[in-house]
């Protein structure tokens, strides 16, 4: 479990001026999974999270996770320069993943990333030439 949720809890909790008691007795949950939660001791259910988070008037939302672009350019996709570091040996298959991911990252960021997206297009559309049975089109990170 996040060490982010359990501290939001608990913060918001002493906040709203409950005891650990309270608080489950009015999220319907028990009070060891409340101190278990707190103390980020626990792996509870969304169902349970969705309870004690609505009785705090938090809610939980999901947001892309940061991706290393520079993890691109070691492992041989040239989004920018190599600046004194390392190229990383993977094989094709991890190689396909990280740039799966990468697009996946830089669509949902594509207007902090400009540069990047425009760097990743030509990219992909490079191994398409290349490669005519490459599936990843520059046009899947249009909006």
């Amino acid at each position: 479990m996040l060490m982010n949720l359990a501290h939001a809890i608990r913060t918001r909790r002493v906040l709203y001026g409950l005891s650990q008691v309270e608080l489950a007795v009015l999220a319907n949950v028990s009070l060891p999974t409340v101190q278990n939660i707190e103390a980020s001791r626990a792996n509870p259910s969304l169902e349970t999270i969705k309870q004690l988070l609505g009785r705090l008037d938090l809610r939980l939302t999901l947001s892309p996770s940061e991706y290393d672009l520079d993890k691109l350019t070691r492992i041989g996709v040239p989004l920018m320069s190599l600046k004194n570091q390392k190229k990383i040996a993977l094989s094709n298959k991890l190689i396909l993943q990280e740039v799966v991911r990468a697009a996946c990252f830089l669509q949902e960021t594509r207007e902090i990333h400009s540069r990047e997206v425009e760097a990743f297009e030509a990219y992909l559309l490079a191994l398409q030439i290349h490669y005519r049975l490459f599936t990843i089109k520059p046009a899947a990170l249009k909006p």
